[in-house]
């Protein structure tokens, strides 16, 4: 190992491979001089070639440019390793200078291998870019702002935009902590903002330069030039993009223009091409006006040009946009006639020595259309080349085959076969196929992976959506590793899957393609679920990567995480907000817009509580917010005037103030610290606004966050070491030990906390709601009175005698429990929806026989159901029925939380799966206890598949409406559903989840987990093992179960009578029996495997 001490801090060690063979013939620079001692940068000038040559070679292009301005000297030293693959070209002229002096380096100009046409133009008003004020799902009215005035001549669009990119980068950073050095760079950037007016002078400049270039075609002069005179004898590869800006101060492409920015240049990001709002979409626009092509001006310029024969062929053409789900429109495939720049784009494909395609498309609207663009036959001619790559990624942002049924009379079959559209029998050479965003059917979908060829290398099958009924990502998974022979291929291709379930910014996905090859061509498990509820991967599968930003890499997670709570402490903040001295003006003024009224309202105070405590924290820490709002208002209303108004509307003026705490540990895991901010908004709403022409809203004040922060040493939150499981039998609990401070006081001399027996549980039936409730029990068949029964005028009263406060509206939780979008405000927090009278939700709940998805009848939120099971109240925090709070509660680590539910159906959907799948194909059940010695299929999966799914109009089974169904159709609707509420039951999230893994054939839970959990997190996983079957064991559960079984039991004889008359000549068993056997082993054996996990979970526990 060589080492050359620079100075006293700095060592540059070099392996013996990066230097000469012979030392002593090392080359000096040519007109070398002694390094002048004392600086870093002369002593590397002075170093011989080789030794300069392997520090250099690990340095990228923007290093060497920065050390190459340190001195004349030294940029001669340096300039022979730049290497420039990639060269930018857009309307600037900056670009342009750049673009054309690498075409002249005779050095550099070899080494380009793709041209990036940067296609986003700026704007000169918001109405001339598309959808711009909501690109990111904001509205700039309701942004954070500073209190700084507006300067004269700055227009307003422009600060709109410069707000908007501030709040999507809050947006953008999420829940990530403050010190990553991203968001130290962008804060750093945010605090050295230019004022408003020095900004929006640059800008100008720049649309100024602009203007100059589009009149002079400039920039279509210089791609013609770099063409005609093979200025880079390399070229590979051309990309047309309209999100070269990306996100403000992360640029996708940061071409010599935007590096060329000011620091803290803030402005308003162009695009040029359609950019939906975030989670939307936005119809396709005609192909006719010259105007709405010219939007596309680079991508109508490139296409032209390479499309010529005198032009060397340029291999690779990536027409992108899909990171902001924008693209190419495909009204360019749907015209009358076929356009110039379909032509164009066909001909360059055709082009001998073309291999590669990405096409980004807008369907927009289109599907109103039945697709016309993929089925009217000119994308499969364009494609119709000997292709070695092609990509096809759309915006589509939902699942169309789940929307509402369309009217009969204009039908739309949104499903397009596969290959109708890729004419995969002219890529013989096919290396790589991608498809992004787009409808499928499992069948279809494989039959055009089993056609492609054996040069494939890679597949890309992300954000996929499945048609109803058709399957889905895991038995498609389960397909390809067991139908298509590719494990045994000399080289396996990689399938490449990216979903972004739960994920909502453009440009972010989940990365999986670890996870997926180790399950193909491995021992790895399925990465997606085996739950028909859960619609993306688990938690903890595949990686959340960011295009905009390469250093972002977080494990997938999200906010509806089941396995408990994280925060552990006590928080509190008192606010004092100042309602201010001002008028509001409906509609708003000019300066209510501007939102200057800041200064005629107090500041916020705040007081946090001196006994405030954090007694832990995990890597990944959180956040909690609480808010108040409140609003004034009035409504009015005419009558008889004929003008059109709607009814009238109402005025109302919403003020709102959140606190909220970041907790995360502190240094060295002595501490856990949090963070608090405190921030107010006020602003105008109307509703019906549109029938007098003015806006929704309008905001007033935006008091920017005050904030602090405290730490805390780590210790227990425990009067004592917290027991767990080492009570005894009969023994006392001392709400002190979990509860904090007078509260825990409060609740001691509670009777619920003085019975004898706290391991078993009383009735309650609210003649006496104190007497000897035992805590960590679940109550049982709670019924809710009014509040859950059917709608009735006096809902709203207090009932006569009664003490729980009539004047609070009768409301109840969402089943789900899910945050909920009030319509008078924009911001989206926890509400508790008001009971409706007798309406529901469809949700489908789908199953899997013989690797066929099929939706059965749904599971509901309905709101007449009025039993909540397992409502259990972990401190005893409130026993009664006629006097209780608005949603149910529990303490968990001190904190008094709302209890999350669920509807479920009694009889598990899946337990009609495995029936068909495992007992009948297989012989066993999944983890049957005890495991069969031999076990023997009874009717495999072929026979199932021709006499379950079978609808014809031979067969004798119908549904309630005389349609004819197929058998299974008939099984699945014996499930709880609208016709079968009684079937159905509310019951806590988390043990439900651990009642479908339980009769899954799993184990309750996961033992290597459950060893790394706390004490407490232990009581609480085996406390929910016992509400399961305290659940099953409850009379009304057990009858609702035994209904469907016995309903089930039923149809299988009718289907043994009618296979026994159809002189069928397999023979089969009776699955009238089969069922009998099967139901009874499935039950036997989830008890001995709970058994067994008690008996470990116990063992662990008391070993601590």
């Amino acid at each position: 190992m060589a080492a050359l001490s620079a100075t006293k801090h700095s060592t540059i060690s070099l392996l013996p491979n990066r230097l000469s063979s012979q030392p002593p013939m090392a080359t000096p620079h040519q007109n070398s001089t002694p390094a002048e001692p004392g600086t870093i940068v002369e002593f590397l000038a002075g170093l011989p070639l080789e030794l300069s040559g392997a520090i250099f070679a690990h340095l990228p292009n923007s290093d060497l440019k920065k050390l190459r301005l340190a001195s004349r000297r030294f940029s001669k030293v340096v300039t022979p390793h730049l290497s420039f693959e990639r060269v930018f070209i857009s309307a600037s002229n900056h670009n342009i200078q750049v673009f054309r002096n690498i075409a002249n380096h005779e050095t550099f100009r070899h080494d380009v291998r793709e041209i990036v046409w940067d296609d986003a133009r700026f704007m000169v008003s918001l109405e001339e870019e598309s959808a711009y004020h909501s690109g990111y799902g904001y509205d700039a009215a309701d942004s954070d702002s500073e209190d700084t005035p507006v300067p004269e001549g700055v227009p307003l669009w422009f600060v709109t935009a410069c707000r908007e990119n501030i709040d999507y980068l809050r947006k953008w950073r999420g829940r990530d902590v403050e010190t990553l050095p991203q968001h130290v760079e962008t804060a750093q950037q945010l605090a050295a903002q230019l004022p408003l007016d020095v900004a929006y002078d640059y800008y100008r400049g720049l649309v100024r330069d602009q203007e100059e270039v589009l009149a002079t075609a400039a920039d279509s002069a210089a791609f013609v030039w770099a063409l005609a005179e093979k200025r880079f004898p390399n070229l590979r590869r051309v990309t047309i993009t309209p999100a070269a800006h990306g996100i403000l101060f992360f640029p996708q492409y940061p071409t010599p223009m935007i590096r060329a920015f000011p620091y803290g240049f803030n402005y308003p990001l162009p695009r040029s091409w359609p950019t939906p709002p975030l989670g939307a979409k936005i119809p396709c626009e005609s192909w006719e006006d010259e105007a709405i092509k010219d939007k596309w001006r680079g991508f109508r310029n490139v296409t032209h040009l390479l499309a010529q024969q005198e032009y060397a062929t340029v291999p690779e053409v990536v027409i992108d946009g899909n990171q902001i789900n924008s693209g190419l429109t495909c009204e360019i495939f749907s015209t009358q006639e076929p356009c110039e720049e379909y032509k164009n784009l066909a001909a360059l494909v055709r082009k001998p020595g073309f291999s590669m395609l990405k096409l980004s498309i807008m369907v927009g609207m289109h599907a109103e259309q039945n697709y016309a663009a993929f089925r009217n036959g000119r994308l499969r001619q364009l494609l119709t080349a000997d292709l070695e790559s092609f990509a096809l990624e759309t915006d589509e942002v939902t699942n169309l085959s789940f929307s509402r049924p369309w009217p009969p009379e204009n039908p739309v079959d949104h499903f397009t076969p596969l290959r109708s559209i890729f004419p995969v029998e002219a890529w013989t050479h096919l290396r790589h196929f991608g498809l992004s965003r787009f409808l499928v059917k499992e069948n279809d979908l494989l039959d055009l992976l089993r056609a492609l060829p054996d040069t494939l290398r890679s597949v890309e099958l992300s954000f996929l959506w499945f048609v109803r009924n058709s399957g889905g990502y895991r038995s498609a998974l389960f397909r390809i590793r067991d139908d298509l022979g590719w494990r045994s291929r000399s080289v396996k291709p990689q399938v490449i899957i990216r979903d972004d379930k739960k994920l909502t910014l453009p440009g972010r996905g989940i990365h999986m393609d670890k996870e997926v090859m180790e399950f193909l061509y491995d021992s790895g498990e399925n990465p997606y679920p085996d739950d028909p509820r859960m619609r993306t991967v688990l938690e903890g599968v595949g990686t959340v990567r960011d295009v905009f930003e390469p250093r972002f890499e977080r494990p997938f997670a999200t906010r509806e995480d089941p396995s408990g709570p994280y925060f552990n402490g006590q928080l509190s903040a008192r606010v004092k907000s100042d309602f201010g001295d001002f008028n509001a003006y409906f509609p708003p003024t000019k300066e209510d817009r501007l939102r200057i009224r800041d200064s005629d309202r107090l500041k916020n105070q705040i007081a946090i509580h001196d006994e405030n405590v954090l007694y832990g924290s995990t890597g990944n820490g959180g956040r909690l917010a609480l808010g108040t709002y409140i609003k004034f208002g009035m409504k009015i209303q005419f009558a008889n005037l004929g003008r059109g108004l709607g009814g009238g509307w109402t005025m109302i003026l919403n003020y709102g103030t959140m606190a909220e705490f970041s907790f995360f540990p502190g240094s060295g895991g002595s501490t856990a610290c949090t963070d608090y901010k405190i921030a107010t908004g006020v602003y105008q709403s109307v509703k019906n606004a549109d029938s007098v022409g003015w806006d929704e809203t309008s905001s007033l004040v935006q008091q920017a966050p005050s904030d602090g922060k405290v730490c805390d040493p780590v210790a227990s939150p425990a009067a004592g070491v917290m027991p767990g499981w080492n009570y005894n039998s009969g023994s006392n609990i001392d709400p002190t030990e979990y509860l904090p401070g007078d509260m825990g006081d409060d609740f001691s001399g509670k009777s619920a906390f003085s019975c004898t027996n706290c391991l078993s549980c009383g009735s309650s039936n609210g003649a006496n709601e104190d007497s000897g409730k035992c805590c960590g029990c679940e109550n049982m068949n709670v019924v809710y009175w009014d509040r859950d029964m059917p709608s009735c005028p006096e809902c709203d009263k207090a009932e006569p005698g009664e003490s729980w406060p009539g004047t609070v509206p009768n409301a109840k939780r969402d089943a789900r429990d899910h945050t909920t979008s009030n319509p008078e405000n924009n911001g989206d927090f926890a509400l508790l929806d008001k009971r409706k009278a007798g309406t529901a939700t469809m949700m489908s709940k789908d199953m899997t026989i013989c690797k066929q998805a099929w939706e059965t009848a749904g599971e509901y939120m309905w709101d007449s159901i009025s039993k909540y099971w397992g409502n259990s109240s972990a401190s005893c925090s409130d026993w009664s029925v006629t006097r209780l709070a608005q949603a149910d509660t529990e303490w968990v680590n001190g904190a008094l939380i709302r209890s999350p539910y669920n509807t479920e159906h009694v009889f598990e959907g899946q337990t009609i799966s495995q029936f068909f799948n495992s007992w009948l194909d297989k012989g066993y059940v999944p983890a049957q206890m005890p495991p069969p010695s031999n076990p023997t299929p009874k009717m495999p999966c072929a026979i199932i598949e021709r006499t379950m799914f079978d609808n014809s109009s031979a067969l004798p089974w119908t549904d309630a409406n005389g349609q004819v169904v197929g058998f299974i159709d008939l099984l699945t609707s014996e499930l709880g559903n609208e016709a079968h509420k009684d079937r159905l039951a509310i019951y806590k999230n988390r043990p439900n989840m651990m009642k479908g893994r339980m009769f899954s054939g799993k184990q309750c839970t996961d033992f290597k987990e459950f060893k790394k959990m706390s004490m407490d997190a232990q009581l609480q996983a085996t406390k929910e093992l016992g509400l399961v079957f305290e659940y099953m064991n409850n009379p009304t559960i057990w009858s609702m179960y035994c209904g469907t079984y016995e309903n089930l039991y039923t149809a299988l004889g009718h289907f043994d009578t009618w296979y026994a008359q159809s002189g069928n000549t397999v023979t089969i068993p009776s699955l009238q029996s089969e069922w009998k056997l099967y139901v009874e082993t499935v039950l036997k054996s989830m008890v001995q495997r709970s058994r067994t996990s008690f008996d470990d979970q116990y063992r662990e526990a008391i070993s601590r």
